[in-house]
């Protein structure tokens, strides 16, 4: 992630602020000039005062109309075009800002004038302005250098316009050398004549020096802010106020100040309300690129992302490639950091589509390693050489060329270790000297600390790890895995030193639960979540198994202490998109949108227009505050003994470890504990199987499954028979935690009314055919069987307040509105999305009408930009339980999100379920759970029995595919009369 200094000031540093309407603009060649020679390009013949508008401040400046020029007495036709260009060029310029036609700027640029012809000083300045206002910096700096060392400007009101054009041009293009020597030119020095001459002065040499190593230099350019900042207001000039406080922030950040660098940033970004055209949003683009940069190394990781995402938003329509390569770059990173891999990749992937080996190599390169180590990390070695050999050519800075040895090496010690090459080793480690940063050097040493252990060559990983642990500052990652390098070690040396890993291991899991609770390292993201899973199951795989007690609840404890933290991430970075309270910048980016529909001048606009008025939308919908969701700490006291007892005879829990290369059961009741490790899931699953078909006094038994286990259905298991099944038996309930089940209230919905989402209406078979945006939409057929809960619930429970969203008025609006996320009970029976091929994408099919393709689909970031307070959200829709499941640290599902965003309970699916049978067996689950006092597992239960009583449905296909899922006991049971 960089932090840009990079400045997009504009043209519009050009123009005055603060005079009196109706126009408020000052002719842009003057802005600078000096009030005692003012130039007057239009001349002063008869009627001036009736054709022109004069101001004055500090001068007298100039707005040119066609009129005036045509009353000119120009013969010459070539200069009396160019006139007429310039007048039109100065008209758009106080009509549209900086917006101006294309053409007219090209038909300016392709005038041939010579530098003795009269006009050529107000061609050179128009010429100038439009390639600041196209960002072709380069080209400003080349024209503004040749017009300086020509002396043409010399000793006019022109020269110090041109010279801070210059300063402008060259630091955009990050020459700051030359921007020094500008600086302390005696010519440019000292001749500012007003207060915005001088705060542009100060900020662009200000700004330059506060990026020297020098710390003297430094001191020197803060000052120099500092003199520009008091010389503007916000307001009066968006850009330069940005720009000033851009400098500020990069002082601050350079002194290692985070709290006043994203106080400044802030400013900046206060000063930009609504970027009017390409270059404002390229500063204010700057501005949130930093300010993300600040937030992750505050460890602020849910408003490092979002701010990012709103980054990348703004790029999308900024077709500058290296604004794009660097926020493509930093979203792969952040995704990176937060665990989500797939995002990550295809955010890498982005970058390449944009960047090539010549003009972009550093990032070129940066994202080819990047994206081999994605693939290492999926294990997709033939991906990850496939990059690395993309890279062999390419040249490589140090840093680079150590991170890519390392890549080659850890792809080697998997396909061939035995080959491992030694001596490249210890020159790979000679080279990792003081020139990286302490960060930089830990991580590349614990990458050759797996590539170590992955050979077998332990008394080399032993005295790295000496060496590592030197280092006084690491990130949480690397710290993790030299507690895994140093476990498996002393596992390698036996059982004795069962002792000393304990040791280890508990002073890392110290360092997890304070990371997550306090916020406080730049690595709590999920992928820190997946190295910690990790290092759990490396020390539970050397306790298990074991009958002592003692050890069971410490293995319980460590498993469901880390169940409740993965819990509690998940919600919060959820949380960091609620919309419950909208940002008033995307508000009024959004009215601005809004009021640009639609043109109908010009057609071919639209579309392009709807998807931005419908991408800022979405910005409005995930901005906002955290929503209102508890993330107070789990109890503390967890008692193996306190378990048993209120378990009783009559309830049971069965947990599964998916540990290294095995698997470990535990079933705990009140009267005894069972156990069973396995290295075959078939195994460990059939003993699980007769172990509770032999049993027939359960009535409840609680899930806590792990690995494989997380979506297999414990309903459909059987005896040997193959006729006594398990969901027959006895109720079954999930768990997320049970930490946070035991500490969970009752603290949602006490409305007792229902609200049945069903059977979202398609759009017309004619428009699906002409509509190319729509035809997906015919894998999804209507679903009438879903229709009939609501007459189901209407007649389970007449007295309770029923509303129902089917047919057209199933929409994204109706499934996120007040009434739905606050009903007591939420029945959703739709179509849900879930594909193997790409698990991260999950969402609900919704009504669509033909005016709108936009409709028809809510994803899961939309619709868990919401907070649900439902006890009880039935998803009656397929595989709504399945979706990405991150690295043994849980799954990103339907059924998930809602219990993430607060709702209590959750019934979901394992797999695609026919539409005929679920609605039998919802009309059997509702009627059974308005009878028995609403107990939902033995609802479910029933529900399960009644279905397989038909010969037709007695397939587990048709009723074990449905599983409850619940955040504490209270929300095991839904009383809805009132």
């Amino acid at each position: 992630m960089r932090f840009s200094t990079r400045n997009s000031f504009i043209a519009g540093m050009l123009r005055r602020a603060g005079l009196a309407a109706p126009v408020f603009f000052v002719f842009a060649t003057s802005v600078f000039a000096s009030s005692s020679a003012p130039h007057t390009l239009c001349g002063e013949p008869a009627g001036w005062a009736a054709l022109n508008q004069v101001y004055e401040q500090d001068g007298v400046f100039f707005q040119c109309t066609g009129l005036s020029a045509s009353a000119l007495n120009v013969n010459d036709v070539k200069q009396a075009s160019l006139l007429a260009l310039l007048a039109k060029f100065d008209t758009g310029y106080v009509q549209q800002g900086l917006s101006l036609p294309d053409d007219l700027a090209d038909q300016i640029g392709a005038q041939s004038v010579s530098i003795n012809d009269p006009y050529y000083h107000e061609w050179l300045i128009r010429n100038l302005l439009i390639k600041l206002e196209n960002m072709a910096y380069r080209e400003a700096a080349s024209l503004a250098a040749e017009a300086i060392s020509r002396d043409v400007f010399a000793g006019s009101a022109y020269e110090n316009t041109i010279r801070l054009i210059y300063l402008q041009s060259t630091f955009s293009i990050d020459q700051y050398d030359k921007v020094a020597q500008v600086c302390t030119s005696p010519e440019l020095r000292g001749s500012a004549k007003n207060n915005q001459q001088e705060a542009v002065f100060y900020g662009f040499c200000g700004f330059n020096d506060v990026l020297s190593e020098d710390s003297s230099v430094r001191e020197s350019g803060y000052a120099q802010l500092q003199l520009g900042s008091a010389r503007i207001m916000a307001g009066t000039d968006p850009h330069l106020c940005a720009q000033i406080n851009n400098g500020l922030a990069s002082y601050f950040q350079s002194v290692a100040d985070l709290p006043r660098t994203e106080q400044f940033l802030e400013e900046g970004i206060a000063c930009l309300p609504a970027p009017e055209n390409l270059q404002q949003q390229e500063m204010l683009d700057d501005l949130t690129n930093n300010l993300a940069w600040v937030y992750r190394h505050q460890g602020k990781l849910p408003e490092y992302l979002a701010t990012l995402r709103e980054s990348v938003y703004r790029h999308t329509y900024n077709l500058a490639p290296e604004k794009l390569i660097v926020s493509y770059a930093n979203l792969g990173r952040a995704y990176m950091l937060v665990g989500d891999i797939e995002k990550s990749e295809r955010y890498y992937q982005q970058v390449l589509q944009v960047s090539n080996a010549e003009n972009f190599t550093t990032d070129f390169v940066d994202t080819l390693i990047s994206l081999a180590g994605i693939a290492i990390s999926k294990n997709d070695l033939a991906s990850a050489q496939s990059w690395l050999d993309e890279l062999a050519p390419l040249q490589r800075t140090r840093l680079q060329e150590s991170r890519y040895e390392v890549l080659f090496a850890r792809i080697r010690a998997r396909l061939s270790p035995a080959e491992f090459d030694e001596d490249a080793c210890v020159r790979a480690l000679g080279h990792l000297t003081g020139q990286y940063s302490v960060t930089q050097r830990s991580q590349l040493m614990s990458d050759w600390l797996e590539v170590l252990l992955l050979v077998k060559r332990y008394g080399m990983a032993k005295t790295l790890i000496e060496d590592i642990s030197q280092h006084r500052r690491m990130t949480l990652s690397v710290s993790l895995a030299l507690a895994n390098a140093r476990m498996t070690l002393l596992k390698a040396g036996g059982s004795e030193h069962l002792p000393e890993i304990a040791g280890i291991f508990y002073d890392a899991f110290a360092s997890i639960t304070e990371a997550s609770t306090k916020f406080s390292s730049n690595e709590t993201g999920m992928s820190w979540l997946s190295q910690s899973r990790r290092l759990i199951n490396n020390y539970l795989s050397a306790i298990l198994p074991s009958d002592d007690e003692r050890i069971i609840e410490e293995a319980l404890f460590i498993s469901e202490r880390f169940s409740a933290i993965v819990f509690n991430r998940h919600r919060m970075a959820l949380a960091s998109q609620s919309y419950e309270k909208v940002d008033e910048t995307l508000q009024s980016e959004w009215m601005l949108a809004n009021a640009a529909m639609p043109d109908p001048q010009s057609p071919a606009d639209n579309d392009d227009k709807q998807f931005l008025k419908d991408k800022l939308w979405e910005r409005v919908q995930l901005a906002g505050q955290q929503r209102e969701l508890s993330d107070s700490e789990p109890v503390q006291t967890f008692s193996l003994d306190k378990i048993r007892q209120s378990l009783g005879n009559k309830r049971a829990i069965l947990k599964i470890f998916a540990l290294e290369n095995k698997s470990c059961a535990y079933l705990i009741s009140g009267p005894y504990i069972e156990q069973q490790c396995a290295f075959s899931p078939d195994a460990l699953t059939a003993w699980i199987s007769g172990r509770l078909t032999e049993y027939h006094g359960f009535k409840t038994l609680y899930l806590l499954p792990e690995g494989p286990w997380r979506n297999s259905s414990f309903a459909a298991l059987n005896d040997k028979t193959g006729t006594r099944y398990l969901g027959f038996e006895m109720g079954l309930v999930r768990i997320l935690s049970l930490m946070d089940y035991q500490s969970a209230g009752d603290e949602n919905s006490a409305a007792g009314n229902i609200v049945a989402f069903t059977n979202p209406s398609n759009p017309s078979p004619e428009y699906m055919s002409d509509s190319e945006a729509m035809q997906w939409r015919a894998g999804f057929p209507p679903l009438p069987w879903t229709a009939r809960a609501a007459d189901v619930l209407a007649t389970s429970f007449p007295t309770v307040p029923l509303q129902v969203f089917t047919g057209d008025d199933a929409t994204n609006e109706s499934i996120t509105s007040a009434a739905a996320r606050d009903a007591s009970l939420l029945h959703v029976g739709s179509h849900a999305w879930y594909s193997p091929e790409s698990p991260e994408t999950v969402g609900l099919v919704t009504a669509t009408g033909d005016e709108n393709e936009h409709q028809g689909y809510i994803s899961y970031e939309n619709l868990f930009s919401h907070v649900f307070h439902n006890r009880l959200v039935v998803i009656s829709a397929c595989e709504t339980e399945m979706g990405k499941s991150y690295q043994g640290i849980g799954m990103r599902s339907l059924s998930h999100g809602f219990l993430y965003q607060g709702a209590g309970a959750t019934i979901s699916t394992l797999w695609k379920v026919p539409d005929r049978a679920t609605a039998e067996f919802m009309q059997h689950f509702y009627v059974s759970l308005a009878g028995n006092g609403g107990d939902i597992a033995d609802a479910m239960r029933n529900a399960r029995v009644l279905l397989a009583s038909k010969r037709r449905f007695r397939d587990p296909r048709y009723w074990g595919a449905f599983v409850f899922t619940v955040t504490g006991p209270d929300y095991e049971f839904l009383s809805l009369e009132h």
